[in-house]
């Protein structure tokens, strides 16, 4: 687990790899709750950006659904 910090309400890029059993790729991304439009980078890495919580401390960042 990699840790970053950053600031309260910040733009935050988040950037991660995903392989599906087809030729589809992800469109969409749901992070803690909150759907978002990924952009892909190339062989099957994708990005995207969110607003940083404006809560201090440890903040967890969990994927729950990839759209295809």
């Amino acid at each position: 687990t990699q840790a970053v910090y950053f600031e309260a309400g910040s733009a935050v890029i988040f950037r991660f790899r995903a392989e599906t059993a087809t030729a589809l790729s992800a469109v969409r991304a749901q992070v803690n709750g909150v759907e978002y439009d990924l952009t892909a980078l190339g062989e099957g890495s994708y990005e995207l950006t969110l607003e940083a919580p404006d809560m201090p401390g440890v903040q967890a960042l969990a994927i729950e659904t990839l759209t295809l």
